[in-house]
């Protein structure tokens, strides 16, 4: 459970100015710093007297504050060198004054004086009874802090050796040469190509074949490439033979790598209940055997109907993509970014582009399992606003994967239960993907930024934008601050609880930036502490990365960027902390806010468009607040610009 906050709680001092720049807003890590470099020091006694004035002050700081500066703490201060003997771990300071220390394998509680550290003077239990009056359980506050603690060096070791550069990317185009090979009529190597391709991907997880083959049949015409008869490819079986959908989908078919043109064999996609041949009795009822199998096993059949009916339906998106223009409305178009195919979902405002170039809007959603298809126009009602303003909303898609749930139920009492009920052995999710950017391990295969740049450049072509705007929720908003780094063409971002790692791409230009933070928000805690979602499974093993994360950080960044400086202007109401450097203050002409909601949890404020399903998904982690619209609230703060 989070903590309870009190609603009156005042504005947080802020961290000073650098060189006259702009100021940091209050985080634990800069606030602990201090405290570390005395300990790191040798200098115990007054790295005693700065801790206790750092927990007290944290009772009326950002909730999370203690929590996540004993981390931090910990995971910097070398414990080696300081002399005190069998100590695990820092744990705070007690109402006398004495260093509270852990011991070194993390089972007992130390009081240490400050002047005379080296040796405990006595001793105190991490798990404590309840009071003779009081009926309840055992208070576990103690232990808690120090499991925490140990875990939070685990993950940010485990978050830090999974960052991935942009030279460690194994980027290439797998699509081309098959889509060449059959276009020039060299079938054999193009059959052989995509086989090669075909087995790869049987050693990956089932989503990567599919957007191969997508790609491969979007990019294809099988018409004008003499193969008569065939709506698309399936695939390559294991005599090298090609397999393709007839045009009516209802079959199957087998044709010579060396001769497209012929079928050598078909089968029913669907098995005729008339093809099984009775051969029998056994012992009453009549035996029957299976319809010849010339294409391949009736068992796969259904695997295939799914795959056909998928690549169906993104090869008629493509159709679409190809179309000169947009009209008015909801498109899902579909097109090929590092050899993968992907979707992508745009509304077109009823009068974009009237009176002069559209503002476009692009919306990412936060990782989670799937769909991703429908989530921002849920979340957001943007369709109304592009309706309303004569904007362009697009919705980029992520990419869905698959991965085993082991991390995300180890070491939990009900793993097994959990992993029986809920999710299966493995767990399909969708998550953002590029170098520096995004809670997930970094795939290498392919750049949502590529993914993103190649939706832009494309509704260029077909419609008359004016600025672009990126706004995104949770690991969608850190990718929103990660790719404005690359898109010069974007005026503002805005970042609605986001992650930030501090591994994104360095900003480069301008851009106005408008953050929506809340004090509650148990996944991405604004004071950058670990998760409070237990309950919901091991987060912080299963994603460590959460560790690295500080929503603070993008305010200072931005503000750095726009050239601002001096004291931000507070603005301090019963429902929200807004902390803003305005427009004359920054060098060039653009603002940075900042807002903390007040009990504001990890969600997208404002109506509630979401199915059942994703309702109680959403509430598990964070609950809307309808009298907020956050979507609303940034588009008119960066429409400004």
């Amino acid at each position: 459970m989070a903590p309870e906050i009190p609603a009156d709680r005042p504005v947080q001092p802020r961290a000073g100015s650098e060189n006259n720049g702009p100021q940091k807003l209050w985080n634990p890590e800069d606030a602990v710093q201090p405290v570390v470099d005395l300990f790191n020091q040798g200098k115990i006694s007054q790295a005693t007297s700065s801790l206790k004035l750092l927990e007290d002050a944290a009772k009326g700081q950002e909730p999370g504050a203690w929590r996540h500066e004993i981390e931090v703490l910990n995971s910097k201060v070398d414990l080696t060198k300081l002399g005190l003997k069998d100590v695990g771990q820092i744990f705070g300071v007690d109402d006398q004054g004495n260093l509270l220390t852990v011991n070194a394998r993390l089972v007992s509680g130390q009081v240490r004086s400050p002047e005379d550290p080296a040796t405990p003077k006595d001793q105190f239990g991490l798990v404590e009874p309840p009071s003779f009056l009081a009926l309840g359980s055992l208070d576990t506050t103690k232990l808690e802090q120090v499991e925490r603690v140990k875990q939070y060096e685990r993950d940010v070791e485990a978050g830090r050796k999974a960052e991935i550069t942009p030279e460690q990317m194994n980027l290439h185009d797998s699509i081309s040469p098959i889509v060449n090979d059959f276009n020039s009529g060299n079938f054999a190597d193009g059959v052989a190509k995509l086989k090669a391709l075909q087995t790869a991907d049987s050693t990956l997880e089932p989503q990567q074949w599919l957007r191969h083959i997508e790609a491969v049949n979007c990019n294809l015409n099988l018409d004008k490439a003499g193969i008569k008869d065939a709506s698309q490819i399936i695939g390559v079986d294991d005599k090298g033979n090609l397999i393709t959908a007839s045009l009516d989908k209802t079959k199957v078919q087998s044709r010579d790598a060396s001769d497209l043109h012929h079928v050598l064999a078909d089968q029913d996609v669907i098995p005729n209940l008339a093809d099984y041949r009775p051969v029998g009795f056994w012992p009453e009822a009549p035996v029957f055997l299976p319809p010849a199998e010339p294409v391949m096993p009736i068992g796969q059949l259904k695997t295939t109907r799914d795959q056909m009916d998928t690549v169906d339906r993104v090869m008629k998106e493509a159709d679409e993509t190809r179309q000169p223009t947009l009209t008015p409305g909801h498109h899902i178009l579909s097109i090929t970014s590092d050899g993968e195919q992907r979707e992508v979902e745009v509304y077109v405002g009823k009068d974009a582009g009237k009176n002069g170039p559209a503002k476009t809007w692009f919306l990412f959603h936060g990782a989670g399992p799937p769909p991703e298809q429908g989530l921002m126009e849920n979340e957001t009602d943007a369709h109304k606003f592009a309706d309303d303003t004569g904007a362009v909303i697009v919705y980029p898609l992520a990419e869905e994967h698959r991965e085993p749930v082991g991390k995300l139920t180890e070491g939990l009492w009900y793993g097994s239960i959990m992993k029986a009920l809920v999710t299966g052995p493995n767990m399909d999710y969708h998550a953002w993907n590029s170098p520096g950017s995004g809670l997930n391990d970094t795939k290498t295969s392919y750049d949502d930024v590529h993914y993103v740049q190649s939706v832009d450049s494309l509704l260029g072509s077909k419609l008359n934008l004016g600025h672009r705007y990126l706004i995104g929720f949770s690991e969608g908003a850190e990718q929103a601050r990660h790719t404005a780094a690359f898109m010069p063409d974007v005026a503002g971002v805005g970042l609605i609880h986001p992650a930030s790692t501090g591994t994104e791409a360095p900003l480069k230009y301008p851009q106005a930036m408008v953050d929506v933070t809340g004090d509650l928000d148990v996944v991405l805690n604004r004071a950058g502490a670990s998760t409070y979602v237990g309950a919901l499974g091991n987060w912080e093993a299963q994603w460590p990365k959460m560790a690295l994360s500080d929503p603070t950080r993008p305010f200072y960044e931005f503000a750095r960027i726009n050239g601002c400086s001096g004291a931000p202007n507070v603005e301090n109401s019963a429902d929200q902390i807004i902390t803003e450097y305005a427009a004359n203050q920054c060098t060039s002409g653009r603002p940075v806010t900042d807002v903390e909601r007040k009990f504001g949890q990890h969600a997208v404020d404002g109506p509630e468009q979401l199915d059942f399903g994703a309702r109680m998904v959403g509430k598990l982690v964070g609950s809307k607040d309808p009298s907020f619209d956050s979507f609303r609230f940034i588009a008119d703060q960066l429409s400004r610009y």
